[in-house]
Order: C-alpha cells, then sequence, then structure tokens
C-alpha cells in the first residue's frame, strides 16, 4: 500500500512541476522563435543575452534550494510553526541578490557581450536587450524563490499555475512589440526585452501575493512582522551557498563554453543557441521529476524515514528515465522538422539538426543527473553535487569541449559531443554519491 501511495505521490507532484519547467522554458523559446525569423544577428544576441539572464535566474534558484529543503523538513516533521520564519528570510535573502543582479546586468550590459568577443552588430543588439530584461531581475528572484518554497511544502500546481500566466502574458507582449501590433510599432530585439522584463516581473508580483495570502503548509505573515533573523538566514545560505557556487561555476564554465562556440562565427553560435531551447524539451521533465524528488526526499528525512526517502529518488529516477528517453528519440528522429521551425537561414538549420542529434544521446544521462542531483539538495546535500558538477564541467564540458571544438576542428559539433560525455560523467557520479546513502545524515 506504501509503494502505491509514493507512486501517486511522484507523480503527482511531478507532472507540475514539468510542467512549470516546461512553461518556464517556453519564455525563451517564444523569444527565440520570433527572434530568430529576424536573422542570424538578432538570434544570437538575444540567445546570449538570455544566457547570462539564466546566470542570475539560477543564483535565484540556489536560495531557493536551501529554502525547499528546510521548508520540506519542517513539514515532514510537522514543524508548521517554522515554515512562515524561512518563507520570511527566504524572501529577504530574495530581495538583496535580485536587486543587487539588476544593477549590475543593466551596468555592464555592453561589457558582457563585449567579453564574449561577439560581432559589433551582435554586442550592440545584446547590450541593448540585456538592459531592458535584466531590469526586472529582482522581481524574478521573488518569482523563482517563491515557487521554491512551494515546492518544499508539496505545493507544485501553484508555481505551474503562476508560470502558465508568465507565458500567456510573455506570447501577447511579444507578438505586440517585437513585430508590432495594435497600434505598437515593431521594436525587434528591444521589443523582446520588454516582452520578458514586463512577463516576469508580473509572475514574481504574483507568486508574493499568492506566498502572502497563505498556501497550504506556507501561512506567513510577511507583511505583518517584517523582520531578519540572521539564525534562519544562516541555516539557509549553508544550504543554498554550495548550491549557488555550484551555479556559479556552472554558468562560468558554460560561459566559456559558449564563448568557444561564439568564436567559431555567428552561424555556428546561433545554431548553439537554438539547439540548447531545443534541448530543454528533453531536460525539462528531467529537472521536473527532481523537483518531486527534492519534496519527496526532504519530507521523508524530516519524518524520519530515509528509506522512503531513497525510495522516493529511485522511483522519481524511473519515470524520469521513461519519459526522458522518449523524447531525446522524438527529438532525433524530427530534428530537421523541429530546427526549421525555429529559423529559417539555411546555414543554422543545417548545423542546429546535428546538435539536435548529438543531444538526443545525452537522454539517459539528463533523467539520471537532474533527479539524483534533485535528491541530494532535498536532503541538503549541495557540496557532493557541487564537487561532481565542478570536475565534470571544467573537465569534461571545457576542456574536452575545447579540444574537439578548435584543435581537433569539429566545430560545434565537436564541443556538443563533449557536453554530452559530461553529462554522462555526472549522472553516474550523482547515482554512486546518492546509492551510498551518506546524504541521509546531513544536517540542515
Amino acid at each position: 500500500m506504501e509503494r502505491v501511495a509514493l507512486r501517486h505521490r511522484v507523480l503527482r507532484l511531478s507532472w507540475p512541476a514539468v510542467a512549470e519547467q516546461w512553461l518556464n522554458v517556453l519564455v525563451g523559446l517564444v523569444t527565440i522563435y520570433l527572434v530568430g525569423h529576424l536573422g542570424a544577428a538578432p538570434l544570437a544576441a538575444v540567445g546570449l543575452g538570455e544566457q547570462v539572464m539564466q546566470i542570475a535566474i539560477a543564483l535565484f534558484t540556489s536560495i531557493g534550494v536551501g529554502s525547499t529543503a528546510i521548508i520540506a523538513r519542517h513539514v515532514g516533521a510537522r514543524e508548521l510553526h517554522l515554515v512562515g520564519l524561512v518563507v520570511q528570510q527566504s524572501f529577504v535573502i530574495a530581495t538583496v541578490i535580485g536587486v543587487a543582479s539588476s544593477g549590475l546586468v543593466v551596468v555592464f550590459a555592453e561589457s558582457i557581450f563585449t567579453l564574449f568577443r561577439s560581432e559589433p552588430d551582435v554586442v550592440n543588439l545584446g547590450a541593448a536587450y540585456l538592459r531592458i530584461a535584466g531590469g526586472s531581475l529582482f522581481l524574478s528572484s521573488l518569482l523563482f524563490v517563491g515557487a521554491a518554497i512551494l515546492r518544499g511544502a508539496g505545493d507544485t500546481r501553484t508555481p505551474m499555475l503562476v508560470m502558465l500566466a508568465v507565458n500567456a502574458t510573455n506570447v501577447v507582449l511579444s507578438l505586440a512589440l517585437i513585430y508590432g501590433a495594435l497600434g505598437i510599432p515593431a521594436l525587434g530585439v528591444t521589443g523582446a526585452g520588454l516582452a520578458s522584463a514586463l512577463s516576469r516581473g508580473i509572475g514574481g508580483f504574483l507568486m508574493v501575493w499568492l506566498v502572502v495570502r497563505g498556501r497550504g503548509y506556507v501561512q506567513s505573515d510577511l507583511l505583518r512582522r517584517l523582520s531578519v533573523d540572521t539564525k534562519q538566514i544562516g541555516r539557509i545560505l549553508n544550504v543554498g551557498i554550495p548550491a549557488g557556487l555550484e551555479t556559479l561555476q556552472t554558468n562560468a564554465a558554460q560561459i566559456v563554453f559558449a564563448m568557444i562556440i561564439s568564436s567559431l562565427g555567428t552561424a555556428q553560435f546561433a545554431a548553439h543557441v537554438v539547439a540548447m531551447r531545443i534541448e530543454t524539451i528533453a531536460i525539462t521533465p528531467g529537472f521536473g521529476f527532481g523537483i518531486a524528488a527534492a519534496t519527496l526526499v526532504g519530507q521523508a528525512l524530516g519524518a524520519g524515514r530515509p528509506d522512503l526517502a531513497k525510495r522516493s529518488g529511485y522511483l522519481s529516477q524511473v519515470y524520469a528515465l521513461a519519459v526522458v528517453t522518449t523524447l531525446g528519440v522524438g527529438l532525433f528522429v524530427f530534428a530537421e522538422q523541429i530546427s526549421a521551425f525555429f529559423v529559417n537561414d539555411p546555414a543554422v538549420v543545417a548545423q542546429t539538426i546535428t546538435l539536435t542529434r548529438i543531444m538526443a544521446a545525452a537522454a539517459p544521462a539528463i533523467a539520471s543527473l537532474h533527479v539524483f542531483s534533485g535528491s541530494l539538495r532535498g536532503a541538503g546535500d549541495t557540496r557532493w553535487v557541487m564537487f561532481i558538477m565542478l570536475v565534470c564541467l571544467w573537465a569534461g564540458r571545457v576542456s574536452a569541449g575545447f579540444l574537439l571544438a578548435t584543435v581537433a576542428g569539429f566545430g560545434v559539433a565537436g564541443a556538443w559531443i563533449a557536453m554530452v560525455g559530461d553529462m554522462y560523467a555526472r549522472g553516474g557520479l550523482l547515482w554512486r554519491r546518492f546509492a551510498s546513502g551518506k546524504w541521509q545524515k546531513t544536517i540542515v
């Protein structure tokens, strides 16, 4: 009976989390699709700008890792009086980091694109996009941390509905602002930045409003008794800082990886941008099942059931493997049609088809690395996840990617082969760490 109930919980928590992540990805996909038909330079500019934005968003997610793990423990132990305090301090941290991120991105937008050695037209377009879209990062921080708070309490449906609202807003605004509609002139890349900023900003306001009102186990008097509790902030950061460092070095590795590809030319980099977006179709379900595993593992440990925590992780991995592998096969078979949908430049389409098929081979690794990293984060074992990511990304993706792309002369396809190897290495090592059971003794 307990096994049946566990399967039901995994699926009940997973499908909204998967849907939410797909909706989150869809914000970027819609932008890439609409901008992709403006030409290779606008596509490269927006794609690189979004990658920079993801660095900040990943930092917000890192704070959310700490919030999810601690709230899940308190919910599992039925210590509900502590949940509201953790919620309040999570928003305090998110606000500080969000405001700092917005300021840095706006001030250094042009310098960031110059660092990537992009061509002059890409630098000009990208800096304009980043200044506008980056201005809303402080609201995005509230969106992503709020979602993590609710997930820790076992509510994955509300974050999904908020991301649905964000997407609906983004689609309407993008169509109107990029191409011009309803009396609004066509603003191109600038319009894409405005649509991204407004839609994610609205999502941030909506998420805070829902959390303040109270959802399930989350009951916060955030507005009535705003205070700073250094003890709770310390607990959140104890779990979140290793996740944040992991995120920083992961994004640093991805930036260096992007710089390697950017140096190969605009067409190859544009193909990389589009293929990365297509890749998210397969990655997102794995990430969604990882979110469910984090919640289940944290709550089971809080309830004093390490055996249930371990079964939750393994069951989530089985479901993720089935879904992600199926999607990987679909991407391989329909790579040409999917690539042509996003961009109409023949040279970019040809490269994108190749990259999409290379990535399809990584489907089993994607499922394992996301579910087991999510499980370990849910237990608060973020230091081991950080170490594994550090070694594999720099030794596998960056170093091997540089050698295959430039020294061996395989271009962007060689870089992506190295990226697939990195994913298999991470998936295997995270699996081994989870199987050891040592994460069960982590204190949060």
